[in-house]
């Protein structure tokens, strides 16, 4: 009995195997295993990256099928999995790991396959040993597979902790830089001089006030030039009389020389009562043109139609 339990345990060792094949880019890797019926087949397998410096966790497509084509098992997108079947029928049965759908160049599988040789129950013979031995078997494997899928996910992890590390290495550099270069003065410093440093603290004067104070001097301006255009007009109005009453009337006697002054006192009347009439239209368009050019600063043109009524009640051509 101890001979035979030996002799299962060598069967059952032949069946176990550990492999690692790298997966061609839109192509698939198969391998086959002949079982009888009711044996079973176990596969583990992790998808892992030949590029050391790779972070990105891979996956791959994997099926079983059976000796007469049907597919058994069928996984898509995975990255690791343990896969555990029970034999239909005795024959050839078919494994397939693919990266039908990637074109990376260094994407490998680490698979682990082992089996179970079916012993039927109705046996006479003392098979506890044995029983004992296949489960503890199943167990290592168990422990095998999960070390290599361990260490397929530490070398990834790694990866990516160290990608990170060096993106924090060179991010403090540059703070570190930034640092370094606002700690030093700067070559042209801007500097105030204390007589502006003292006008401006014993500056009572806002920005409303200044405003105001502008808007005051615009108004005077303006004011100033308005006068001086009516005095102009003024002027011309007294030389113009003036020289009417210089004229000689060339031997005219006193009914005409009456007459001439009859007419230039009724011009002189008429013109200050025209004066007198203005006078409150003047002031009123000399406020609408201070007014228009207050609320349209550097925009003169916009009180073009004030300027000119200002000038026709002027008199100014």
């Amino acid at each position: 009995m101890k001979f035979s339990s030996i002799l299962s345990l060598f069967a059952l060792s032949s069946l176990a195997s550990a492999h690692i094949a790298l997966l061609p880019p839109r192509g698939k890797e198969c391998f086959y295993e002949t079982l009888k019926t009711n044996d079973e087949l176990s596969v583990s397998f992790q998808v892992g990256d030949r590029d050391r410096d790779a972070t990105e966790q891979l996956h791959c497509d994997f099926w079983i099928q059976s000796p007469s084509g049907k597919i058994i098992k069928s996984l898509t997108d995975a990255t690791h999995a343990n896969i555990n079947i029970k034999a239909k029928e005795s024959g050839k049965h078919v494994y397939c790991f693919s990266n039908e759908d990637s074109n990376m160049k260094t994407k490998d599988v680490s698979f682990n396959v082992h089996g179970v040789i079916y012993v039927d129950v109705n046996d006479n013979s003392d098979n506890n040993l044995e029983t004992s031995i296949r489960k503890l078997l199943e167990l290592v494997y168990d422990v095998k597979n999960e070390q290599n899928y361990i260490v397929v996910r530490e070398r990834t992890h790694r990866n990516t902790a160290e990608s990170t590390n060096s993106r924090v290495k060179y991010w403090s550099s540059i703070q570190l830089a930034v640092v370094v270069l606002n700690t030093f003065p700067s070559a042209t410093p801007v500097q105030f001089s204390p007589q502006l440093l003292h006008a401006l603290d014993a500056s009572t004067e806002t920005s409303v006030t200044r405003s105001e104070h502008k808007s005051q001097e615009i108004a005077k301006q303006v004011s100033a030039k308005l006068d001086s255009i009516l005095s102009s007009k003024v002027m011309e109005l007294d030389d113009t009389i003036e020289k009417s009453l210089l004229k000689t009337d060339n031997g005219v006697g006193a009914p005409m020389l009456n007459e001439k002054l009859d007419v230039v006192y009724s011009k002189l009347k008429s013109s200050a009562e025209a004066k007198i009439a203005k006078s409150d239209s003047l002031k009123a368009a000399e406020e609408s043109v201070a007014n228009c050019l207050l609320k349209n600063k550097g925009r003169p043109l916009n009180c073009w139609d004030e300027v000119q009524e200002f000038k026709k009640l002027a008199g100014v051509p």
